[in-house]
């Protein structure tokens, strides 16, 4: 059985992931700003759509490279 809280941004009751996040959720017709973060996360004023932006920055961060000579453009 998983446990669930409140979460802090909407009334609903919510699944707390094994690392310690709340589960992804919705409020209303959008994703509630809190889903996918941690309490201490919550607390910091961080918003959902900003950890997943800063996620998918960072992926992209790592996957620039340099072209190939293939890939160059003369």
């Amino acid at each position: 059985m998983s446990a669930r809280t409140l979460c802090p941004r909407c009334p609903k009751v919510v699944r707390i992931r094994k690392d310690g996040a709340y589960g992804v959720h919705t409020r209303g017709p959008h994703y509630c700003t809190a889903s996918a973060l941690t309490p201490a996360e919550v607390r910091e004023g961080r918003t959902y759509l900003r950890k997943r932006t800063e996620d998918f920055l960072a992926k992209q961060a790592q996957g620039q490279t340099s072209p190939s000579k293939g890939d160059q453009v003369t």
